[in-house]
């Protein structure tokens, strides 16, 4: 089994390969997690969205992790300009009405898709309005070097953002969220391979709401 790495990845501007380190290494599993800030939606996000895509592509490219975790892709043609500049990885998005999806994307030459779907249908509230947990299957291709089955779920929890009784709804949102995710992850059993990974928009050690325990 590899070693799990995660990375958090900030977009620049005026990305080139070179400036992108190769983060990849054959003894572990590497894992990147990235909110890539309105992507493909120039009236919220980066206003130059066609730099915004190609700074992407070298970022993703370059640090060549195994699995990558996205959140706030909001335009499907440049999530399909993404996964076709990204010749190595194969891709899943989230395909329910809200704006801000998430997506995963997995090499090629490691894993084969088994299934991919929204999970907690009935708590779109608790889920940031509507960002429901998408849950991905992957089943390794190396069964000799790689774990066998590992399951993914990509979040992205409500943000901590308005006036403070909101930030305080907010809290309460997140914290809600977090235990139904943990009752549905845990129904697997205690032997499952897996990763939650994505935008938790608050911190595990304390809340970024001062004189709240973490909700996590």
């Amino acid at each position: 089994m590899k070693v799990i790495y995660f990375i958090l990845g900030v977009l620049g501007i005026g990305v080139s390969n070179a400036q992108v380190p190769n983060l990849d290494r054959p003894d572990r599993l590497d894992v990147l997690t990235w909110n890539i800030e309105w992507f493909g939606d120039a009236s919220n996000g980066p206003s130059n969205e066609q730099t915004q895509l190609i700074n992407a592509v070298n970022i993703i490219n370059g640090t060549n992790c195994d699995i990558i975790g996205l959140c706030e892709i909001s335009n499907i043609s440049y999530w399909n300009s993404l996964l076709n500049s990204c010749s190595n990885y194969s891709g899943v998005i989230s395909t329910w009405s809200q704006t801000q999806k998430t997506a995963l994307l997995f090499k090629k030459s490691e894993y084969e898709l088994v299934y991919s779907k929204h999970i907690l249908e009935k708590y779109e509230y608790e889920f940031g309005g509507g960002r429901l947990p998408l849950e991905v299957c992957l089943v390794s291709k190396n069964k000799s070097k790689y774990i066998d089955t590992l399951r993914v779920w990509v979040i992205h929890m409500k943000a901590n953002t308005g006036s403070s009784t909101s930030k305080i709804t907010a809290y309460n949102r997140r914290y809600d969220a977090s235990i139904l995710l943990k009752s549905h992850v845990a129904s697997f059993g205690a032997n499952i391979k897996g990763l939650v990974i994505g935008d938790w928009n608050d911190d595990f050690d304390q809340s970024i709401l001062s004189g709240y325990n973490t909700p996590y």
